[in-house]
């Protein structure tokens, strides 16, 4: 089924950064990456783990406490979070290594995936350093690619995923700010997000920028088939997507929304600073139900009104 590998140092190394946006299926294909990474390998494409950074005194503290070690962590977010700390320092040793990694496997594509690298988008300046960066270390060729949600799902989703994050967030104020600014902000602790929804204005602006003509994906076109397909199929040979797709069925969707009345309730529980939990919300249903319903109604009005216009506004067309 798969051929031998031909390998030479004087071939291009390629590195596929592929940067969200959120709520596109990202963390389902990061699964798939992890999954499959040494048929990846058998393609010449390589999916490195974040191990190099384990010691980074920023990501250790920023995973105290949480159940999954960075050792295991199944994405490249934490690079755009040491982006955004301008640690280039540990960004710069860590592409070293992953680029001799690739070498020494014979791979001559590096695939990196996390939905925070969306931020660069607007971050321009950013991006471009990041990107000189990536050449001096030896990537020959990058190819940045994004993947676009029609605009008011998009940002309904990304209100459904900040209520997991202890935010408080009116739904009107959200939109506001993405239908005035073509994109919004969400700032935690340790990582500030931008979420982009003039995604043409900024695509084209990337573009002049950076150097780099970005690669998009519509989000019905990147999970056709499985998350992922028609970003890998660049990359890999016919006989591994044919193999992927009938092994992949067995893979479940990741990171799956949140349902309305769940979103709604854990924005109460966020307000009120109470735990969110199902026997919190049972000894006081007759309260939080009223609050759900309208602020539930409140949303359904905004997309009525405003939905077709929205979706037009910031439209690819």
């Amino acid at each position: 089924m798969f051929y031998e590998k031909v390998f030479t140092l004087s071939r291009k190394m390629r590195i596929i950064l592929h940067s969200g946006t959120h709520k596109t299926a990202t963390t389902t294909f990061q699964r798939i990456c992890i999954k499959y990474k040494d048929l990846l390998i058998n393609d010449f494409v390589y999916y490195p783990s974040l191990k190099p950074l384990c010691d980074n005194k920023y990501l250790r503290h920023v995973f105290k406490g949480n159940t999954v070690n960075i050792r295991n962590f199944n994405n490249h977010c934490p690079v755009a979070w040491l982006i955004q700390k301008n640690d280039f320092y540990s960004i710069n040793n860590y592409f070293n290594l992953v680029i001799n990694q690739a070498r020494e496997l014979k791979c001559e594509n590096v695939l990196i995936s996390g939905e925070d690298f969306e931020n660069l988008l607007i971050d321009q300046d950013i991006a471009k350093d990041f990107s000189k960066m990536l050449e001096k270390i030896g990537f020959n060729q990058i190819d940045w690619i994004f993947v676009k949600r029609e605009s008011f799902s998009y940002l309904k989703s990304i209100y459904g995923q900040l209520s997991k994050h202890d935010f408080i967030i009116n739904f009107k104020n959200l939109f506001d700010e993405a239908n005035e600014k073509g994109y919004v902000t969400a700032a935690s602790q340790f990582y500030t997000w931008k979420f982009v929804f003039d995604f043409k204005d900024y695509l084209n602006k990337f573009e002049h920028k950076v150097g780099f003509k970005p690669v998009y994906f519509s989000f019905h076109e990147f999970v056709d088939l499985f998350a992922g397909q028609k970003l890998l199929s660049r990359y890999l040979s016919e006989n591994t997507i044919d193999y992927l797709l009938k092994d992949i069925s067995s893979l479940e969707h990741a990171n799956k929304s949140l349902d309305s009345s769940n979103i709604e309730y854990r924005y109460i529980c966020n307000f009120l600073e109470i735990p969110f939990s199902q026997e919190n919300y049972i000894k006081n249903k007759k309260i939080f139900d009223p609050l759900i319903s309208y602020r539930q109604k409140l949303i359904n009005s905004i997309e009525i009104q405003n939905k077709a216009s929205f979706n037009q506004k910031f439209s690819l067309d």
